[in-house]
């Protein structure tokens, strides 16, 4: 086994594993060392994350996205989780980088896109009285850039029968540099669908400028690194200001995430900043709680629209207003 690196059984047999894996994979003898070590943990990694996606281990909870003038939770955000039987859940760090660096991230982007589909689904469904609900999902470059991409949006869109206007796609700046064209085309398409783009983290690339008018975006969402500064360092007040007056003037909404206080939420309203997300309102919960909320949130819908919102999410309401999510 070369260098000893432990003496306890449990050791030796994870060693000679991974000195095991290493032989599969090259069809040679090996001889066990440091890198072979080094090596297995990627692979152990991944064959754990390939084992998640098949045994149904991911998960998906929803942020409410919240009107920031009636106080209306009007959309939610769909996130990523791991239910590790061994370690619990999984923070996102802990495992989404991993799934970028192998590859895993189409396969395990494409359930998420279909699951938020088939969630947005059963709300519309069971929740009659209320408008529809927007889902956002947020798409890795990887996804956005191969061929499947959107034979999984329509098909994703077409088994469960929701409306294309309640899908919201959240796209960093990232992702659209990675192959402009192929995104480009990509996004095109979903357009056409009828489905909502969102340039996340807005405001921490250099060339979201040429984006926002290059991509039809319908959204932009102001990164939680200017948001906390709302209120506290000029700096960050002015460039939020600016950023919300852009969009506006572009035709687009603005969502400011992160927001943790009252007061960063006065502020962002007083921008005209239209919607916000943040643990103000509330973290990320499971679906069966985020319906109980819905329901609890439910204005009438009506025909008029502002943006890619219904009216009652962008303007304050004529009655009293609603408790904040909690």
């Amino acid at each position: 086994l070369g260098e000893p690196r432990c003496r306890d059984p449990e050791g030796v047999l994870r060693d000679a594993d991974a000195a095991m894996a290493e032989a599969k994979a090259s069809g040679e003898v090996v001889v066990y060392d440091r890198s072979t070590h080094e090596g297995a943990q990627p692979r152990s990694t991944e064959r754990r994350l390939r084992e998640a996606l098949e045994q149904g281990q991911f998960r998906l909870h929803y942020q409410p996205v919240v009107s920031l003038r009636s106080e209306q939770l009007v959309g939610v955000e769909s996130l990523l989780r791991w239910e590790d039987p061994e370690r619990g859940l999984v923070a996102p760090g802990d495992f989404i980088p991993a799934l970028e660096e192998t590859g895993l991230i189409v396969p395990v982007g494409s359930w998420v896109l279909e699951e938020a589909c088939r969630q947005a689904s059963e709300w519309h469904r069971t929740l009659p009285e209320r408008a529809p609900v927007k889902v956002n999902v947020n798409i890795s470059a990887r996804q956005l850039t191969r061929a499947p991409f959107l034979d999984t949006l329509t098909g994703a869109l077409r088994s469960s029968m929701v409306d294309p206007t309640s899908l919201c796609l959240e796209i960093t700046e990232g992702a659209l540099l990675d192959d402009v064209g192929a995104a480009w085309s990509a996004l095109r398409r979903a357009k056409e669908l009828g489905v909502d783009l969102a340039l996340d983290d807005f405001g921490t690339g250099y060339s979201s400028l040429s984006h926002l008018r290059e991509f039809s975006l319908d959204v932009v969402k102001l990164d939680k690194a200017f948001v906390d500064g709302v209120g506290v360092g000029r700096e960050d007040t002015v460039i939020v200001e600016h950023l919300v007056g852009m969009a506006s003037g572009l035709g687009m909404l603005t969502v400011a995430e992160g927001v943790e206080t009252p007061e960063q939420a006065a502020l962002l309203a007083d921008m005209g900043c239209q919607l916000a997300q943040g643990f103000l309102y509330s973290a990320a919960k499971e679906p069966e709680v985020v319906g109980e909320l819905l329901a609890a949130h439910a204005p009438a819908a009506t025909e008029e629209a502002v943006g890619s919102y219904p009216t009652w999410a962008v303007r304050p309401p004529s009655t009293a207003r609603t408790a904040p999510v909690t």
